[in-house]
């Protein structure tokens, strides 16, 4: 029975498909936004975040269902802390430049929708480029039965 356990543990690690945690940031209409995901790509949900202008708490508050959080940014560099619990985290940044008092990323509005546009496309293609393959689960199952065959095959020499 432990056999069946271990093998059913090592061919299907569920957990190891959402294991890593990544954020990005970006404005959007005036307002800055973070965006949590894990490695396979879902949106992280509920996750603390917590966003820092000048190492001081700016801001504070949960994603939401779609892995977004929205905050209404002054001038200035901020760090993003995103805490999904159980040990995953994430950081980004993010500059906020004000001209005339208002917060502004890009002066055009043609020019703004276009960068909206690349910005998306980029996204995307970082989440696709940050997913967790399966081939990279595998590799690393292979690496722990190598290093466990290893430490195995010491201890058999030392009988």
């Amino acid at each position: 029975m432990r056999v069946l356990v271990f093998v059913v543990g090592v061919l299907f690690p569920i957990s190891v498909w959402a294991h890593g945690i990544h954020c990005f940031t970006g404005m959007e209409g005036g307002k800055a936004f973070v965006f949590a995901y894990f490695s396979n790509g879902e949106p992280v949900k509920h996750a603390d975040v917590k966003v820092f202008l000048e190492d001081k708490l700016f801001t504070s508050g949960k994603t939401g269902e779609d892995g977004y959080f929205y905050f209404t940014p002054e001038s200035g560099s901020y760090k993003v802390r995103v805490d999904a619990g159980m040990g995953h985290m994430a950081e980004c940044t993010l500059s906020v430049s004000a001209e005339n008092g208002r917060v502004e990323g890009v002066k055009s509005v043609h020019l703004d929708r276009r960068l909206d546009d690349i910005e998306k496309r980029l996204s995307r293609i970082e989440l696709e480029l940050k997913k967790q393959r399966f081939r990279d689960i595998i590799a690393g199952l292979g690496w722990i039965m190598g290093i466990f065959g290893a430490v195995m095959f010491v201890m058999g020499v030392k009988r």
